[in-house]
């Protein structure tokens, strides 16, 4: 079997409940900005739900208009602070809003990025030295 052209479906074997997509997805383009990407989406449809944070106890949903102003917001407060295209900012990753906003408001202004999912050891390192 030769290989698929994106958006081809792959054959069905046997009986399914549901349609897949087994092609790999076209390129991303070049050069990429993932905030923009995102927030691009918020001139088209703000207030269709952009992100959405679940719990077992309660759950946040933002549209992208929330969005773009919290990302908005972060990245100018990030410049405010200092930061410089180029800088390079660490942040912890977790499972709150508060990281996706931080990382696409960092994104959008230009700083260097790293998702950091080892803070806490690398905290306990720090004291040991």
């Amino acid at each position: 079997m030769g290989a698929l052209q994106h958006g081809a479906r792959a054959p069905k074997p046997w009986p399914m409940l549901s349609e897949y997509n087994i092609a790999p997805p076209a390129p991303c383009p070049s050069p990429f900005n993932l905030a923009a990407h995102v927030l691009g989406a918020a001139r088209h449809n703000p207030d269709k739900t952009a992100l959405s944070v679940l719990g077992s106890v309660d759950s946040q949903h933002w549209s992208y208009a929330q969005l773009e102003a919290a990302v908005r917001g972060t990245g100018t407060g990030l410049l405010q602070a200092g930061l410089k295209p180029g800088d390079c900012v660490l942040m912890r990753l977790g499972n709150t809003v508060e990281f996706p906003i931080a990382y696409l408001g960092a994104i959008a202004v230009g700083p260097d990025t790293g998702p950091n999912i080892f803070a806490a050891d690398f905290d306990r390192s720090a004291d040991n030295n």
